[in-house]
């Protein structure tokens, strides 16, 4: 628990910093959403999928502060989603976030963040909560170009039982440069890694029996990969990322290629056009799946999904959404897929 004491003394020390720059200007903004969804698999079951109607809430507040030398944001996001035939699936869903900066002189910038992030299901199911601090430092260089280095940590804590519990840091370095006035181009390369509250365990193909380690599970991931922002007719992004997990308990190792574009363009009518994407191939090292599940919950993993969002204003604070969903994600048991769609529409309130 010293990592989640950590982010909220971030939380409050990102506050006082930035109301102690000289004259800062703040600057918030609240939505209210309301949505009904229609989910085809609402338990994200690989072999029997269930589906069932949902309405959902979202509040999310927002605010900047700048000084003339510092610099802060904070959010709170509050999410309800409810099942009237199936209240096992009720589920609640908070996120603190709140980061500062500050501009020493012309060619660097440190600044750090921190977030906490509880989800419940509300009728007696699971509750966890994930704490993450980063710090980074980011400084010009020539021909526009801007190197940022980066370390962070992270917690994660079930409640009720310490299987899944997780401790890990990262470490990640993003260079970054334009091309043009509507292109930018950059390339990331990062090491994170993870130690669970779990023994290890190997694996005798000769006998088909499994051994628990006296070692605590520890898995390391390194990552690189390249990403383009295109500035023109729309605001687009595509990024590659090509990822290595090894493990020192039998199972848990793959090579993944990830890809996932974002983006926004508009349409007559005022209508707004957002497409999000993600494509994954990933191999494990070993044939035989791990005894212990991925994880507790399923959601957490998102390996190939397609989101449409078509949107249009009512008024100048009021806005109609439809979002179209596609997703064939792992699910808790290594290798088994889940295939689900959603439909909803929503309105949403800014204030």
């Amino acid at each position: 628990m010293n990592l989640h004491r950590l982010c909220i003394a971030l939380l409050i020390g990102c506050a006082a910093g930035v109301n102690l720059a000289q004259q800062p200007l703040w600057l918030s903004s609240t939505r209210l959403q309301l949505a009904l969804e229609e989910d085809n698999n609402i338990k994200e079951s690989p072999a029997q999928p269930q589906g069932a109607p949902s309405l959902r809430l979202l509040l999310d507040c927002r605010a900047q502060g700048q000084g003339r030398r510092m610099a802060g944001d904070f959010s709170l996001e509050l999410g309800y989603q409810g099942y009237w035939q199936h209240p096992e699936e009720n589920k609640a869903v908070g996120e603190l976030t709140a980061g500062g900066s500050w501009f020493a002189g012309q060619r660097w910038s440190l600044g750090g963040r921190g977030s906490l992030r509880l989800k419940t299901f509300l009728n007696g199911g699971l509750t966890y909560l994930v704490s993450t601090l980063t710090g980074y430092a980011k400084t010009r260089l020539p021909l526009e170009t801007s190197l940022t280095a980066s370390l962070s940590c992270e917690s994660l804590d079930y409640s009720g039982s310490s299987e899944y519990d997780s401790q890990g840091w990262g470490a990640e370095l993003v260079l970054s440069r334009p091309l043009a006035e509507w292109l930018r181009v950059a390339a990331t390369m990062s090491e994170h890694q993870w130690s669970l509250d779990r023994p290890a365990y190997s694996y005798d193909r000769a006998t088909d029996r499994w051994s628990a380690l006296p070692d605590r599970q520890r898995d390391r991931c390194i990552q690189g990969g390249a990403r383009l922002e295109v500035h023109r007719k729309g605001q687009w992004a595509v990024a590659y990322l090509l990822e290595r997990t090894s493990s020192n308990s039998y199972g848990y190792g793959f090579l993944r290629h990830k890809v996932s574009f974002l983006g926004g363009v508009r349409l007559p009518e005022a209508l707004l056009l957002r497409l999000y994407g993600v494509l994954q191939r990933k191999r494990y090292a070993e044939e035989v799946r791990p005894v212990v599940p991925m994880g507790l919950d399923t959601e957490r993993e998102q390996s190939n999904v397609l989101i449409v969002d078509l949107s249009r204003p009512l008024s100048d604070r009021m806005t109609a959404i439809l979002r179209l969903a596609w997703y064939d994600n792992e699910s808790l048991v290594r290798g088994w897929y889940y295939r689900k769609s959603t439909a909803s529409l929503s309105l949403e309130r800014r204030f």
